[in-house]
């Protein structure tokens, strides 16, 4: 494991990481998140704060990765067995994507496949929640993908959190199968997964979302870099 500094950009070759959720912005929504920190409203609060409990109440027989242990994890996944865990962090270094999955279903087969469904809960629906579900495909279909364990740090307690592996060794590993879906709270019909990825391969319309996704956190990552923080030159998102 690694000590976590809280900057996951220093994983990545680019030094540029983007989080799933700011993938789903619109381009003058993203750049607005670098400038400032959002103000909402009494009601936008209201609503957050209703979201977060439905969260809760959905995960609260679910452990997360320091309740559950990070090397009784380790030891499970090599064991075969389904493990599901909430407010998984993950880092890909080598997609440049990092963000906290609210539930995610991991099993290593007997014939060294990994079987991935990822579940995000939300209040109610936005098509933009498709593209930080690709997102989170993405950065799983990274055979060195990495998890955070740990507390968050705290001076006083001289915690720390780190990086550990997410995945068995990259040798071992012959083929990634990832299922998600967007679980709306108040949507009564059944929520099913969808096929993302099948045998490393994105699926279906997946493989085309795919390259649109990867064009924008390059797209984003320039912004980043050379600092375009100016709104006259980006237009009102779609």
């Amino acid at each position: 494991t690694f000590t976590f500094i809280d900057n996951p950009s220093k994983f990545t070759k680019t030094n540029i990481m983007i989080s799933a959720g700011r993938l789903g912005y619109g381009k003058r929504q993203f750049v607005l998140s670098l400038r400032h920190r959002p103000k909402h409203s009494k009601k936008t609060k209201f609503l957050m704060k209703k979201g977060k409990d439905r969260h809760e109440e959905y995960q609260k027989e679910i452990q997360d990765i320091n309740d559950y242990g990070y090397i009784k994890f380790r030891r499970d996944l090599h064991k075969h067995k389904t493990i599901k865990l909430k407010e998984l962090q993950i880092i890909s270094p080598e997609k440049a994507v990092y963000g906290i999955i609210d539930v995610l279903d991991i099993t290593y087969t007997k014939e060294k496949n990994l079987i991935i469904n990822l579940t995000e809960l939300k209040s109610g629906f936005n098509s933009k929640y498709y593209i930080q579900m690709m997102a989170y495909a993405m950065a799983l279909n990274d055979l060195n993908c990495k998890l955070v364990y740990g507390r968050e740090y705290k001076r006083k307690e001289g915690e720390k959190r780190e990086i550990g592996y997410l995945f068995p060794n990259p040798k071992n590993i012959k083929n990634i199968s990832i299922n998600g879906r967007i679980y709306v709270f108040f949507n009564k019909y059944k929520q099913p997964f969808l096929e993302i990825v099948k045998d490393s391969e994105f699926a279906g319309g997946f493989a085309e979302l795919n390259l649109g996704v990867l064009k924008r956190l390059k797209e984003y990552q320039q912004i980043m870099v050379n600092k375009i923080f100016d709104l006259s030159s980006i237009p009102h998102d779609k």
